[in-house]
């Protein structure tokens, strides 16, 4: 029972302690990183003020404020209820976060009504996202977290130039990329004029899967093609329907090109460019 209470009496002692003591190492850290932006401030003060924000904010606003220095405590601020959330963007990707989300007021506002998904998108594809995010909201995000830099700025340029607002139903399609990635917008951006017309991406849309190339159609003596849904028809580039292909598609998953081979189109897989 002893014990007991000397060890209530110690422990938050010694808890207390330990977090002044990292408040002052990273005071130390922060005067030696960025002197310049922390030139009035006396490494006890500045380690009482980190002391006072990480019982506020959690540890993270220790590995925060080593990453971007002094701004962190006015960022923190700036983010008013969602202060947790921005410490620990910010102890995340350090400047990134301050750069492209928390210094941006749209930026800042999609991180605030979005969360950490939606800055997540904004840091990978920086510059670019905030009008596609601005359009479509939580389906953009999720495209454009799964789509590299160069399906990003495709995404982005299908939106300035009204193809996506064109297609009626983007956030369908945007959620068809969001699960399937590159391959799937790669595919998009090849037949966005067919996928325009309301049968091509009807076709699309019921399933994705099931798209196939334009060179493969070309090559069996087809017009130029668009998308081609599980029917077997394949659509042209102003979304009508054509000849009745076969019923294989090459399978893009097995990487040497004499073993590919083919087979129904039964939603297992893309077709190869």
């Amino acid at each position: 029972m002893l014990l007991g209470l000397v060890l209530e009496i110690l422990l938050p002692t010694e808890a207390a302690d330990l977090r002044s003591k990292a408040a002052r190492e990273a005071a130390e850290y922060v005067l030696k990183k960025f002197g310049k932006e922390v030139a009035e401030e006396s490494a006890e003060s500045l380690a009482r003020k980190i002391e006072v924000y990480t019982a506020k904010h959690g540890e993270e606003f220790l590995e925060a404020v080593r990453k971007v220095g002094p701004r962190a405590f006015h960022l923190a601020e700036e983010a008013g209820v969602h202060g947790n959330q921005a410490v620990k963007l910010m102890a995340r990707f350090g400047d990134d976060a301050t750069v492209w989300v928390l210094s941006r007021p749209q930026a800042a506002a999609m991180f605030a009504r979005y969360g950490e998904d939606a800055a997540e998108a904004l840091i990978k594809h920086k510059g670019i996202a905030e009008p596609v995010v601005e359009a479509f909201g939580r389906p953009a995000i999720g495209a454009l977290k799964t789509v590299n830099a160069q399906n990003g700025r495709r995404l982005a340029m299908m939106l300035e130039e009204g193809q996506l607002a064109a297609m009626g139903r983007s956030p369908e399609l945007l959620d068809v990329v969001a699960k399937h990635g590159d391959r799937a917008m790669e595919f998009i951006w090849r037949h966005k004029g067919a996928l325009v017309v309301s049968a091509g991406l009807t076709a699309f849309l019921a399933n994705p899967h099931c798209g196939r190339s334009g060179r493969e159609a070309r090559g069996r003596g087809s017009r130029k093609s668009g998308a081609r849904g599980c029917s077997g028809h394949e659509l042209d580039a102003g979304g009508n329907r054509g000849a009745l292909l076969g019923d294989g598609l090459r399978r893009p998953e097995i990487v040497p090109e004499a073993a590919r081979w083919r087979q129904p189109c039964s939603g297992t897989g893309w077709a190869a460019p």
